[in-house]
C-alpha cells in the first residue's frame, strides 16, 4: 500500500522536474533563479493579489462615502509622506538586525491594517488621515523589506529577469485582483461588498506572513548603518544622485497614477465590476510587455527606452484633451499599460547597477533604497497636492494639463542615464 500511494507522486515531482529542467535548459546557470528568489516572487504575489483587491478599491471605497477628491488625495499624500520616514527607520532595523523580519513584520502590519478597516467598515472616511498614517507605517516595512531581498535573492547576471518576472508577477496579481474585488462589490447590497473584499485581502496577507517563515535568512556582513553620509556618497557618486532625481522626476507622473485613473474609471463606467474587468485588459497588456521586456532588455538600450516611454506618455495624455469617456479613458490608460513596465524596469536595472558600483558597493545597499524612496515619494506627493489643489473637478480642462505636464517631464529621465551603459 505504500508503494501505491506514493510512487504517482514521486512519479509526477519527477515529471515536473524534467519540465522544469527543459524550460530552464535553455539559460547558462548564473541567469537561473534561486529557490529563496522564486519563493519571495510568490509571496509578492499573494501580497499583491491583496494590495490589487483591497488597495484599488480603498480608494474607491472612500470616493463612495465622500465623493471628495480632496480625501482620497489627502489619504494617499499622507501615506507617502509617512512611507518614506519608515524606510529610514526600518533601514536602520533592517541594516543592523534582520532584513528578513522586517520584510515580514511589513505582511503582518498590512494584515493588521485591513483588518482594522475591516473593523472601523463605513467610519474609515471619518478616520481617513490616521488610516493613511497606519497604512503608510506597513507599506514602509514591507517595501524596504522587499526591496533589499530583491537585491539578495538576485545578481548582476540574473537581476533583469528577476525584475521581469517580478512585474509578471505582479500584473497577474493585478489581473486577478481587481476583476474579482469588482464582482463580489457589483454583486452584494449597499457597500457590504467591500468588507467582503477586504476580508479575502487581509486572509491573502496572512497566507504571505505565514508563508515568509519558509525563507532562509541571507546574513550580511555590513552592520554599521550608513545614512548619515549620505551627502557625501551624493558627492562621491554622482550617478547615483542622477538616478534619485531620475526617481523623484518618475514620481511626477507616477503619482497622479496612482489613484486618479480608478477614480476615472469609476467616473466614466459607473460601476465598480466594469472598473475590474476593464483592468484585466489593461493587466493583459502589461503582463505581455514585461515578458517581452525580460526577454529582450539590454542596459544599452535604456536611453532609448526612457524617450519612447516619455513619449507615448505624452500621446496618452493628449488623448483627455477630447473629452473625458468611456475611450479616451480606456485609451489613455492601454498606452500606460505598455509603457509603465518599459519604464519602471530599466529604472530598477540601473538603480541596482548604480548602487553596485558606489564605493561601499553592498555597504550601502539599505541605505540607497531608503533614499531612493524619499525621493520617489517627494515626486508624488508633488504630483498629488497638484492634482486636488489644481483639478478637484474631473471633468475640468485642468488634469488632463497636469497629466500632459507630468508625462513630458519623463523626458527629463534620459539626461540622467549615462551612455555607456
Amino acid at each position: 500500500m505504500r508503494v501505491t500511494n506514493f510512487t504517482p507522486k514521486r512519479e509526477g515531482s519527477a515529471v515536473f522536474k524534467r519540465w522544469r529542467d527543459s524550460v530552464a535548459a535553455g539559460l547558462p546557470p548564473e541567469k537561473l533563479l534561486s529557490r529563496d528568489a522564486k519563493t519571495v516572487l510568490a509571496l509578492h504575489c499573494f501580497y499583491n493579489i491583496g494590495t490589487a483587491m483591497a488597495g484599488v478599491f480603498l480608494n474607491l471605497y472612500l470616493w463612495r462615502l465622500t465623493n471628495d477628491l480632496f480625501v482620497n488625495g489627502m489619504y494617499n499624500i499622507i501615506i507617502f509622506s509617512v512611507t518614506p520616514i519608515f524606510f529610514v527607520i526600518c533601514g536602520y532595523w533592517a541594516k543592523t538586525k534582520d532584513r528578513l523580519l522586517v520584510f515580514r513584520l511589513g505582511i503582518l502590519f498590512t494584515a493588521l491594517f485591513y483588518l482594522a478597516v475591516i473593523l472601523a467598515q463605513e467610519h474609515v472616511a471619518d478616520y481617513a488621515y490616521g488610516f493613511g498614517v497606519l497604512n503608510g507605517i506597513a507599506t514602509g516595512f514591507y517595501w524596504l523589506g522587499y526591496l533589499t531581498l530583491q537585491f539578495d535573492m538576485s545578481t548582476q547576471l540574473n537581476r533583469v529577469r528577476f525584475l521581469g518576472f517580478n512585474l509578471i508577477m505582479v500584473n497577474t496579481a493585478n489581473l486577478i485582483g481587481p476583476a474579482l474585488a469588482g464582482f463580489i462589490i457589483a454583486n452584494s447590497t449597499g457597500l457590504s461588498g467591500y468588507t467582503v473584499v477586504f476580508t479575502i485581502a487581509f486572509i491573502m496577507f496572512l497566507i504571505a506572513s505565514v508563508g515568509s517563515l519558509k525563507l532562509h535568512a541571507h546574513p550580511s556582513h555590513h552592520k554599521t548603518y550608513y545614512i548619515k553620509y549620505t551627502f557625501l556618497m551624493l558627492r562621491k557618486s554622482k550617478d547615483w544622485g542622477k538616478i534619485l532625481v531620475a526617481w523623484f522626476i518618475f514620481g511626477l507622473f507616477n503619482g497622479t497614477m496612482l489613484f486618479i485613473p480608478n477614480i476615472l474609471l469609476l467616473q466614466v463606467f459607473g460601476k465598480e465590476d466594469s472598473v475590474g474587468y476593464i483592468g484585466i485588459l489593461f493587466t493583459g497588456i502589461t503582463i505581455i510587455t514585461s515578458y517581452l521586456y525580460s526577454q529582450k532588455a539590454n542596459a544599452s538600450s535604456e536611453r532609448w527606452y526612457a524617450g519612447f516611454t516619455s513619449i507615448f506618455y505624452a500621446v496618452g495624455a493628449s488623448i483627455l484633451f477630447w473629452n473625458v469617456t468611456v475611450w479616451t479613458v480606456v485609451a489613455f490608460m492601454i498606452v500606460y499599460a505598455v509603457c509603465f513596465p518599459i519604464q519602471f524596469n530599466f529604472m530598477s536595472a540601473h538603480n541596482f547597477r548604480t548602487i553596485g558600483s558606489m564605493p561601499l558597493k553592498g555597504g550601502f545597499r539599505v541605505e540607497a533604497i531608503a533614499i531612493r524612496e524619499i525621493a520617489l515619494s517627494f515626486g508624488r506627493v508633488i504630483a498629488m497636492f497638484a492634482v486636488i489643489i489644481l483639478a478637484d473637478d474631473l471633468y475640468a480642462g485642468t488634469l488632463p494639463v497636469l497629466l500632459l505636464i507630468g508625462a513630458l517631464s519623463q523626458a527629463l529621465i534620459i539626461f540622467l542615464l549615462n551612455k555607456e551603459d
